[in-house]
């Protein structure tokens, strides 16, 4: 499958894009100016427990969001 093939969403998070596939995801410097800025921070695979790990980490967002 040629890279534009694969289908790919995006998701904005503060000033952080979270693009995935079906298998992988991409966390990205959403406020980038320029191309050469856009390349990603972090690449990883999406495993069994990779939205539980996710979830967890959200649960600790919401506490402090509760607090503001």
């Amino acid at each position: 499958m040629t890279r534009k093939a694969i289908k790919r969403e995006q998701f904005k998070v503060d000033h952080l894009t979270f693009e995935l596939t079906d298998t992988t995801y991409k966390v990205i410097a959403g406020e980038a100016v320029h191309a050469k800025d856009r390349r990603p921070l972090f690449t990883g695979v999406i495993t069994k427990g990779t939205a539980t790990e996710l979830r967890r980490l959200a649960h600790h967002f919401d506490e402090r969001e509760d607090k503001l």
